[in-house]
């Protein structure tokens, strides 16, 4: 019982770690190219607790089988995200990045 237990433990926690350096690879090159960054999340779904700072949102999320990287402006069909509108004309939004830049 405690040897499954903790074969599914250390199954989450590897999926954890992987999610963490891909995720974190979004990150930097987004940054890079200076696009602002809203969200860091490893899992998805309901936060479950993070820090807020340099107005990045690190977070861990419920569902801990994937993660995302939320940019500045990256959806132009959002309904109502009022700081992606700011944000989508502006230096550091994803969408006014040239083309190379987005792919």
């Amino acid at each position: 019982m405690l040897s499954t237990v903790l074969y599914y433990l250390s199954t989450l926690i590897l999926i954890g770690v992987l999610v963490l350096i891909h995720e974190f690879g979004h990150y930097v090159v987004a940054r890079s190219l200076g696009v602002g960054v809203r969200v860091f999340s490893v899992g998805f779904g309901p936060r479950l607790f993070g820090v807020v700072y340099g107005g990045t949102d690190y977070r861990i999320s419920a569902v801990p089988l994937g993660g995302y990287v939320r940019m500045a402006g990256g959806d132009p069909f959002a309904e109502g995200g009022v700081d992606d509108e700011d944000v989508q004309e502006s230096v550091n939004g994803f969408m006014s990045k040239p083309a190379w830049a987005r792919l």
